[in-house]
């Protein structure tokens, strides 16, 4: 089985334990880790699109699913890159904030009556909220490029061609923004957010998949060349 294969095959298998425990793994974050929050102050339950509990939950569910993937992703890059357990870090790290913002994106209203803090309502147009939808995109760009470039410090330290790795996570993430901006349009529950990832790590898995083949094979050629010289 080639490296695409497996590392889609990684990547999928992954999300799908996630799904497994993402119903008991949501209920911590909605009824522990979201209301211990507030009660420490860190933060308060209504702020932001998505708000602290949940925030929490997502986080929480995202920080489980992103451990098993970037685990056995590692089983495949280990063959590699020699420092790999820092792939399982910065993943962890790196997908917990993509998912938050890519989430956070998709409660972002873009039309429609939305009800603000003081209890009145306010109804909104994309041109009406252009400024916050803009922040929202830019944010998850830069989740995107963070998610790459972390992982990029680690591929790089015995792979060379590896900063493709970078423009291909932040063009993806990009590309999932617009899906949401288009597809969800501010109305993402759960249920709604759980079918978007799933379709989008399954493109995801497949495009860097194949870059990650593309990178590792190109230092293969180099190695072979500098054997043959």
């Amino acid at each position: 089985m080639g490296i695409w294969w497996r590392w889609i095959l990684a990547t999928l298998v992954g999300f799908g334990f996630g799904s497994l425990v993402m119903i008991p793994v949501s209920y911590l974050g909605l009824h522990w880790l979201g209301p211990l929050l507030i009660d420490r102050g860190l933060c308060e339950a209504g702020s932001g699109n998505l708000g602290c509990i949940l925030r929490s939950a997502i986080g929480l569910t995202t920080l489980v699913t992103s451990l098993v993937v970037s685990l056995l992703q590692r089983l495949l890059i280990g063959r590699f890159v020699r420092k790999s357990w820092w792939w399982v870090l910065v993943s962890v790290f790196a997908w917990t904030i993509v998912v938050l913002a890519l989430s956070e994106f998709a409660h972002t209203p873009i039309s429609g009556q939305v009800l603000l803090e003081d209890g009145s309502i306010r109804e909104i147009s994309l041109g009406s909220n252009l400024k916050e939808v803009g922040t929202g995109f830019v944010g998850t760009i830069g989740a995107g490029i963070l998610l790459g470039g972390l992982q990029w410090l680690v591929l790089t330290t015995d792979l060379t061609h590896a900063l493709w790795w970078v423009a291909v996570n932040a063009a993806l993430v990009a590309f999932g923004a617009v899906a949401i901006l288009v597809l969800i349009q501010g109305s993402g529950g759960l249920a709604v957010l759980w079918l978007f990832f799933a379709v989008f790590i399954a493109i995801y898995g497949a495009i860097t998949g194949a870059t990650l083949a593309k990178i590792i094979s190109m230092n293969q050629r180099e190695v072979h060349h500098d054997q043959s010289s």
